[in-house]
């Protein structure tokens, strides 16, 4: 009976002192590097090849802002975007703050002239015949 005392005993003890112990389950190796792929872009922007991640290639674009075209991020491309349209509109107020010139147009015999402003602020002279 005291053997079993005892034996219940040492199971107990050693069943708490593997509890007690830290975990080792921490890996060691090096995390693999992201596998480089080639990736091309359309020809107005050189048509260039680029090694970069996949998640590199499919977040890329060949984006046009205004006249010039080249490879960026697609958010930045965006951004890009935004800040050309935001500096056209700033243009067109300008322009259009500007005080109107009446430019008296000239008449001929038989035709009447008219004279407006386009969305850019060019004067435009129209001058139909009068019958």
């Amino acid at each position: 009976m005291w053997k079993v005392i005892i034996l219940s005993l040492i199971v107990g003890l050693l069943l708490i002192n593997t509890n007690s112990r830290p975990s080792s389950n921490v890996s060691t190796y090096p995390s693999p590097t992201p596998a480089l792929i080639t990736c091309t872009h359309h020809e107005k922007c050189g048509g260039v090849q680029l090694q970069v991640t996949e998640a590199e290639c499919v977040n890329s674009t060949c984006c046009n802002v205004g006249d010039t075209w080249s490879v960026m991020s697609i958010p930045e491309c965006q951004q890009k975007k935004q800040d050309y349209i935001l500096g056209l509109k700033e243009k067109v107020n300008e322009i259009r703050s500007r005080p109107a010139t009446v430019v008296q147009p000239p008449q001929m015999n038989g035709t009447k002239c008219t004279t407006s402003y386009d969305y850019l602020g060019k004067l435009i002279t129209t001058c139909r015949p009068t019958w």
